[in-house]
């Protein structure tokens, strides 16, 4: 039985396929932009990231842990967005009314082992903060901190002090508010955060020079619309795993609703293991929010597969997405829940193409072909697209 927001992503598709959209725009991001896998944010949307600008990585609480042998995802992210894209400015933005956090503060993320070691670099301050008597608002405190032991934390990665310490590389700390989206940033200097001020935007003398992002950013009107207007509508159905591409929004691409689906991003490689990063989104996403879903996506214009043809990047993604797929099936967390027959949780993987259609890997036969896959569907949309026989479920991307 399909959920309610697996339901809304089919019919979505089948537009999709019927129409295909515009291809992807350019990928040519000057920003990295480590946010919190929350259901109730869309980071691109939230703070005005213009299509192509930033890569997006998404962890629990938007920590990022210090260098260690169990972050090679993160290790992965950075030494790809410094070395291979170029960017200039990293910046961690932390949110208000973290669920991540909050446990974290009342020792909750001990009943999650995964959680509670993903979040242990902030065990410390969490105690010092917790002590002070004085303080009004601990939880405040703890989402301010988390930021900036982020930043701090960033310097234990090579790749990123060099590149810091060469002067071609800045860092930034926000935290957006979930209700208002507005943001509060940290000063380099004092450590303190005030709000950010919306300055007016500049116009280029070349109408086709990049976008800086930071400037877009600043000079975005923040606003919270209906659909993310009520902070405690949090009740996510599915857990995404993507890739950091910055030119893929999954939240708008498949058109999921504010507070459905848990996403955590990566840069998505074949060889690289489950993360502890990855590991604790998993188990936050099926013990904590009891998720129906878990979905791993590709895309077939991954920087990994520059070079190939069509038909070697669909094939390489097909086994990119299997292997992703065969590693988080083997998580403890994932195994337990998928042989419960009381839980009804499905591992899915998809391979979007460059118009956003999705493929769906069948579970028996692991082959990928084109969502909506069902017989009646699929008879429906050829006898609308005038064929004679159903060839739908032929189509690659």
């Amino acid at each position: 039985m399909l959920t309610e927001t697996m339901q809304r992503i089919v019919r979505h598709q089948i537009a999709a396929w019927l129409s295909p959209r515009p291809t992807l725009p350019e990928n040519h991001p000057d920003t990295l932009l480590v946010g919190c896998i929350d259901a109730r944010l869309n980071p691109k949307n939230d703070i005005g990231i213009p299509d192509g600008n930033a890569l997006i990585y998404r962890t629990i609480a938007a920590l990022v842990p210090p260098n260690n042998n169990g972050n090679s995802d993160l290790n992965s992210t950075l030494d790809y967005a410094i070395n291979v894209k170029g960017i200039k400015h990293i910046a961690i933005m932390g949110h208000t009314r973290c669920g991540g956090l909050e446990a974290c503060l009342c020792h909750g993320d001990e009943k999650l082992p995964a959680v509670h070691k993903h979040l242990e670099s902030i065990h410390p301050s969490r105690d010092k903060i917790v002590a002070d008597t004085t303080n009004p608002s601990h939880i405040t405190s703890l989402e301010d901190e988390s930021v900036r032991e982020s930043i701090r934390h960033l310097m234990t990665y090579p790749v990123v002090r060099e590149a810091v310490e060469a002067g071609k590389l800045d860092l930034h700390g926000w935290v957006i508010d979930t209700v208002t989206r507005d943001l509060r940033e940290m000063d380099q200097e004092t450590g303190q955060f005030s709000p950010m001020k919306i300055v007016a935007p500049t116009t280029a003398t070349d109408e086709h020079a990049p976008i800086d992002t930071i400037a877009a950013v600043r000079s975005f009107k923040r606003h919270c619309n209906d659909e993310c207007a009520n902070p405690y509508v949090h009740a996510p159905e599915m857990l995404l795993v993507s890739d950091l591409d910055s030119r893929i929004n999954p939240a708008i691409d498949f058109d999921i609703p504010y507070g459905k689906a848990l996403i955590y991003r990566d840069h998505l490689t074949p060889s690289a293991p489950v993360s502890d990063g990855k590991q604790a989104a998993l188990e936050f996403a099926i013990k904590a929010k009891g998720v129906k879903d878990i979905v791993v996506m590709g895309h077939t214009d991954n920087d990994l597969f520059k070079g190939h043809s069509q038909a070697e990047k669909l094939a390489l993604t097909e086994d990119l997405v299997r292997q992703r797929l065969e590693k988080i099936k083997a998580i403890p967390v994932v195994a337990e829940t998928l042989n419960d027959p009381h839980a009804g949780l499905h591992v899915r993987g998809w391979v979007i193409d460059t118009n956003r259609r999705i493929c769906e890997m069948n579970a028996d036969s692991h082959q990928f072909v084109p969502m909506p896959k069902s017989t009646d569907l699929l008879q429906w949309l050829d006898r609308v697209m005038g064929r004679d026989k159903p060839t739908f479920a032929g189509a690659t991307p």
